[in-house]
């Protein structure tokens, strides 16, 4: 598996096309990691090679792009971590 994307050292998205979910509708995935862990979260946007993983268990954000070929998307009621925001939806 290849590692994330690097949101330091001054890129701000890895090259390509980035497409955005529209606001509150963003996708629930699952993602791996190089260390083994999965994790749910939320595609906040994506590109043909990866996408950016969003979620904020336990009230730290995490925001981190991750190959897509690491991601698989999961119904919202599958996730272990639901965005709050969700709710006021």
């Amino acid at each position: 598996m290849s590692t994330p994307y690097s949101l330091s050292g001054g890129g701000s998205c890895p090259p390509g096309r980035v497409v955005h979910a529209p606001y509150r509708r963003e996708p629930y995935i699952q993602a791996g990691f190089p260390d083994g862990a999965m994790s749910d979260g939320k595609a906040l946007a994506w590109t043909q090679e990866y996408v950016l993983f969003h979620a904020e268990p336990d009230g730290v954000v995490t925001d981190e792009w991750v190959p897509a070929a690491a991601v698989t998307t999961i119904r919202r009621e599958d996730s272990d971590w639901i965005d709050a925001y969700d709710l006021l939806a």
